[in-house]
């Protein structure tokens, strides 16, 4: 999740705060099913437990989605990683600036949309699976 900000250096911490500014919940596998439009019972109660397409959907657009687009950048790996044609293997490492750029939180047709976010859902985000190895092969050359 976006609050493992805490477990950082002081200088990590700024920089992803300022580049995240929300704390945004680790997306789940069964967010593909959406939450239902804004207000009612099963919105109300999947914002309540902090699911990701809760937080996202918009009021003006009941009929929109979760985007495994923008979920991708949220959760740090190459736009199109997720897409069952395999068209992207470059990888994004800034969070400075304004990471979502132009890519809208929700949409109401992607291909592959469905099987995308299941994908998504539930991972691991690169950065702590990279800081993970990091501390770990350091203990293991230590010893």
């Amino acid at each position: 999740m976006a609050s493992d900000w805490k477990n950082m250096d002081t200088c990590n911490q700024m920089q992803l705060a300022k580049a995240v500014k929300v704390n945004w919940p680790t997306p789940r596998a069964s967010e593909y099913k959406d939450c239902g439009p804004v207000g009612s019972k099963s919105h109300t109660h999947m914002d309540a437990k902090r699911y990701l397409c809760a937080k996202v959907k918009n009021a003006n657009k009941p009929k929109e989605h979760l985007n495994p687009d923008w979920v991708e950048k949220l959760m740090g790996v190459p736009t199109g990683w997720t897409a069952l044609d395999g068209n992207s293997n470059e990888w994004q490492n800034n969070w400075s600036g304004d990471w979502e750029g132009v890519t809208p939180r929700t949409t109401d047709n992607k291909k592959d949309r469905v099987d995308r976010i299941r994908m998504l859902g539930n991972g691991v985000v690169p950065a702590t699976a990279a800081k993970a190895w990091t501390v770990l092969s350091a203990r293991l050359n230590k010893g």
